[in-house]
Formats: structure tokens, C-alpha cells, sequence
């Protein structure tokens, strides 16, 4: 049933063709097929590609050390026509590495860390943009996450503590 279906993509945390241990387009591009078809079967396409954007979060970095890898970024490039994963899956991928990320600072510098994330992210983008435009599109995304959480954290700041 639905509910199942759910639960059991859910519990997945290793992407089938982009983890450590193997790394295999086919491998990957034909999951997702196969992931997707059983979906459309079960009237379960929103939540599945909400629950892959997650999944697809905890891609490891790719071989440049870029995040995500380029197995990801080539399934971002080749489907980012199709309405569903830009309106459910990449939220979900956004919101899973953020949530993934959590406080990245240590006490006391807690604004210069997500601005450094937020750096990195823009970075990256820029190094990206000409081969992989709408994993660099997300990554911008990423960044003005941080940026909006750096500029937030030092008006809490100043607010609490001046």
C-alpha cells in the first residue's frame, strides 16, 4: 500500500549507484526508473519524489570534492524540465542538507560559519555553473540559505546581547 511504499523508500539511506562503495550512473539512473514506475503504480508520485530529493542529500561529494557528485549533478541537468522535481524533489534535497548540516559553528562564531557554508556554496556554484547550470541553480539556493541565517543570527545577536 501507499503508506508502506513510503516508509520503505524512506528507510533507505544509501543511494543505489552514487555512495562510497559503488558509483555507477546506470546503476543509479535505472533505480530511479524503477523507483519512480512503482510510484506511478501505487498514485504515489509526490511522496516519492519528495523522499528521493532527501536521499538524493546524502550524495557524497563528487570527484572535484564538490557536492553533490556528478552522478547527481547529471540527473539534476537531464530531468529539471519534468515540474515534479523541481517542485518536490529539490525542496526536499535542499531542506535534507540543510538538516543534515545542522549548527555548523562552535560557540561564539556561530554567524562566520553559516557565512562560510554560504561561501563555499557560492563557490561551488560558480565552479559548476558552465557544465552543471541547475545543480549550480540549487547550490545558490544553499547559499543564500546560509546568508539568510548568517544575517539572522547577527541581529539575534544584537538583539539579545547588546
Amino acid at each position: 500500500n501507499r503508506v508502506s511504499f513510503y516508509r520503505m523508500l524512506n528507510k533507505i539511506t544509501t543511494i543505489p549507484g552514487c555512495n562510497k562503495e559503488n558509483i555507477d550512473k546506470e546503476t543509479f539512473d535505472n533505480w530511479v526508473k524503477n523507483v519512480v514506475s512503482v510510484a506511478q503504480r501505487k498514485m504515489n508520485v509526490k511522496e516519492t519524489y519528495c523522499s528521493l530529493g532527501t536521499l538524493l542529500s546524502y550524495s557524497p561529494n563528487g570527484d572535484d570534492d564538490i557536492f553533490p557528485h556528478q552522478v547527481i549533478r547529471d540527473f539534476f541537468e537531464e530531468n529539471m524540465h519534468d515540474s515534479k522535481i523541481s517542485e518536490f524533489l529539490v525542496p526536499n534535497f535542499i531542506t535534507g542538507k540543510i538538516n543534515q548540516q545542522g549548527m555548523v559553528a562552535n560557540w561564539g562564531s556561530v554567524e562566520a560559519a553559516e557565512e562560510n557554508m554560504a561561501n563555499k556554496y557560492n563557490c561551488d556554484a560558480n565552479t559548476i555553473r558552465i557544465d552543471y547550470p541547475e545543480t549550480a541553480s540549487i547550490l545558490r539556493r544553499l547559499r543564500d540559505h546560509y546568508t539568510w541565517s548568517s544575517k539572522n543570527l547577527m541581529d539575534t545577536d544584537e538583539w539579545y546581547f547588546d
